[in-house]
């Protein structure tokens, strides 16, 4: 794998650019939350970091799956550390964890966040406002005119243009997700049903409701509140709107982008460890990386979800994942059952294995839902 580009920037360095949402609501939110930080301060010296990562270096892997374990909560992001390092300081003596939480994104990082769509890529992007943000900066830096020099490719796309074409095809250049690191969480936004909002503010039910009931769904967490979560997000485009049976060179296109988002993540997670020079007898303490995803693709974009689970669990083994969190309210009990059967079987795997073994499910493409 192969890093593309890569900035770190104070992160009030990184709001000279952003955000700017257009949406009422959205704006009202903002504006909220920048009140919230001028009562109670503001932590501008922290850094927030930005890159791209490209899968060159992946299409030869050949190794045997690896046991994951796999949690599943109902409920959306929440963004509490605490349930996670709980669970790898028991289970896997690992107590400091990374811990990722994937944006389901647009080839155009957070393509859509200042307008009034609300699926879970805006949801995320309007509860972390750093995110919008750090687009905006990433769009000022690209266009630097030594900016390759300085940073490498960071170009706010999370695929450079959408293609279909055989896993064999270069086109696998233009597959580079994004990671953000150390961004914080300033509201959360409850989107289910409630008495006075009784549809819920999901997708387009979001612009149809008036901006004192959007409000009155918000919780903000100011800086220095216990909630006041930092995070890393994982930024992966996959495609959408098929229809019919998979190609093989559609489910080879989501495999390999979930492979490098996953194992960017990993990568990240081996930095940071060995960034951390005052860490005691770093040498016995083992890097371990918490992934948080769910339905990917499946909403919008009308992905199979048995499908699309099962992908994600593949990348998350290959990669050196320890832990995949699956969110939402659906069924994963027959993708993980299924993974589970093939991880018995102890057979050794590469790129092409994957794929052909996926295509040859003969799963079809589900419906979009609309958001």
């Amino acid at each position: 794998m192969l890093e593309a580009g890569r900035f770190s920037a104070p992160i009030s360095e990184v709001y000279k650019y952003g955000p700017t949402y257009v949406d009422d609501r959205k704006v009202a939110i903002f504006k909220t939350i920048l009140a919230k930080r001028k009562e109670v301060g503001f932590d501008p010296d922290r850094v927030v970091t930005f890159v791209k990562y490209l899968p060159d270096k992946l299409f030869h892997i050949k190794r045997k799956l690896k046991p994951i374990n796999i949690q599943l909560d109902s409920r959306f992001f929440v963004y509490d550390d605490a349930s996670d390092i709980a669970f790898t300081t028991e289970h896997l003596s690992c107590p400091s964890p990374m811990i990722y939480h994937v944006n389901f994104a647009d080839g155009h990082l957070f393509g859509f966040y200042a307008n009034s769509l609300f699926a879970q890529d805006e949801i995320q992007t309007l509860e972390i406002p750093d995110l919008a943000a750090i687009k905006e900066a990433a769009v000022e830096y690209s266009h630097e005119r030594d900016a390759s020099s300085k940073y490498g490719d960071v170009s706010p796309r999370t695929k450079k243009r959408p293609s279909f074409v055989p896993y064999v095809s270069p086109v696998y250049q233009n597959i580079s997700p994004c990671i953000c690191l150390n961004v914080r969480r300033e509201v959360s936004i409850d989107t289910g049903a409630r008495r006075d909002i009784p549809s819920g503010l999901y997708g387009n039910r979001f612009h149809l409701t008036p901006v004192p009931k959007v409000l009155s769904a918000c919780s903000f967490h100011p800086f220095g509140s216990p909630t006041a979560h930092t995070a890393n997000i994982i930024a992966m485009a996959g495609i959408g709107y098929g229809h019919g049976m998979y190609r093989e060179d559609q489910i080879a296109s989501m495999f390999m982008i979930a492979l490098t988002s996953f194992s960017g993540a990993c990568t990240e997670t081996k930095l940071a460890l060995a960034s951390h020079d005052d860490t005691e007898d770093k040498d016995s303490i083992r890097p371990c990386t918490v992934i948080h995803t769910g339905a990917w693709g499946c909403g919008a974009f009308g992905g199979n979800l048995f499908l699309m689970t099962l992908i994600q669990l593949f990348a998350a083994s290959l990669s050196g994942v320890n832990v995949i969190v699956l969110h939402s309210d659906r069924s994963y009990k027959t993708a993980i059952e299924h993974f589970d059967k093939l991880l018995k079987k102890e057979d050794i795997w590469t790129v092409e294995k994957v794929i052909k073994y996926l295509y040859k499910l003969k799963c079809r493409w589900g419906v979009s839902n609309g958001t």
